[in-house]
């Protein structure tokens, strides 16, 4: 029975944490099935809206913003549109956006919180309010279900969780500009990165203790959590199985 406890720890642990799917490598998949059909009607009608002139003014003072407009149209291309067709339209700005997601993917991985990092966010978040504004319907649809690269880059988001080159400030700003369905993306991916770590290291109470109980850890796994009660019950779960772990090394020897 020891042993079979020993067994289910890791499993015990992150079935603490709120996601409705632990297999973060299936999660795209998973979500396309049960959101995209909801968004899609949602997404046509936003398609057809026009971007006002003074909105494309504005967004046009973010460089990076200009840029990946450029990037968008080529990106458009390659789903088999006419750039020109969706020039000016809520879906020329949506292009963008995914050309600005890479960008943001990109610099999370080379170097993690930086000052480029934070002016992205910056430009991204405006893009966002700007193409909410414009079409309620765009951000309703993208609640449900984002681009399939948004919701694989909040995967790698939330495994990276653990990563020392992405501290708290980094996640929340990561995090605030994302939907619904990006935020069950990253939950995802922060049970596959902790899971990973617990299969990893071997962990007794005091190590265990020790790691829940620095702050920048625990602000960034409150990340994970939808309120801090589940987070609560989490961190006294933990400490329960480890101490699970430090009962079965003293009966073992191990």
């Amino acid at each position: 029975p020891l042993e079979e406890r020993q067994m289910g720890q890791q499993g015990r642990l992150v079935d603490k944490i709120d996601s409705p799917n632990a297999n973060a490598d299936d999660i795209v998949s998973e979500m396309k099935v049960r959101r995209e059909a909801d968004a899609g009607p949602l997404y046509n009608e936003a398609w057809g809206v026009d971007v006002p002139d003074e909105a494309m003014a504005r967004l046009t003072q973010f460089p990076s913003i200009v840029e990946s407009i450029k990037k968008g149209g080529k990106i458009a291309a390659d789903f088999g549109e006419d750039p020109a067709s969706v020039s000016g339209r809520m879906k020329q700005l949506h292009y963008a956006k995914m050309a600005l997601d890479t960008k943001i993917a990109a610099e999370v991985r080379k170097a993690g919180n930086t000052p480029k990092l934070a002016s992205l966010m910056h430009a991204k978040n405006a893009l966002l309010e700007t193409m909410d504004g414009i079409s309620p319907s765009y951000g309703q649809a993208r609640s449900i279900w984002s681009d399939e690269t948004s919701i694989q880059n909040a995967v790698e988001y939330g495994e990276d969780i653990l990563n020392r080159k992405l501290d708290s400030t980094a996640i929340r700003n990561i995090t605030a500009s994302m939907g619904e369905a990006e935020l069950e993306a990253f939950r995802a991916g922060a049970v596959k990165g902790i899971r990973n770590m617990l299969d990893n290291t071997d962990l007794n109470h005091a190590s265990m203790r020790k790691l829940l109980g620095t702050n920048n850890l625990r602000s960034k796994l409150a990340h994970v959590f939808p309120d801090e009660e589940s987070f609560g019950e989490f961190l006294k779960q933990a400490t329960n199985e480890s101490s699970f772990a430090r009962t079965r090394n003293v009966v073992t020897g191990g």
